[in-house]
């Protein structure tokens, strides 16, 4: 498990009002670079395991800011 700022990753992340745009932040932030990562590999088996874990991302991000809407937060 590593720590960005006061986001645990691989682990439970508790939201809040407070860290929810971070969170947000930290998984477009590890989406953009799997991206980039899915363009330089020709590995089919790397190429799926990287779009399993953009999709489990991609799906968590979509969630996070329906519940920042929820709060009111801009996101």
């Amino acid at each position: 498990m590593r720590y960005e700022g006061n986001v645990f990753r691989e682990g439970i992340k508790m939201l809040s009002e407070s860290n929810i745009v971070e969170i947000i932040k930290v998984d477009e932030k590890e989406m953009a670079e799997i991206k980039i990562e899915l363009m330089k590999t020709d590995s089919d088996i790397v190429k799926r395991a990287l779009k399993d874990k953009l999709n489990f991302l991609e799906d968590n991000c979509y969630r996070y800011k329906l519940q920042a809407k929820a709060w009111g937060i801009e996101v």
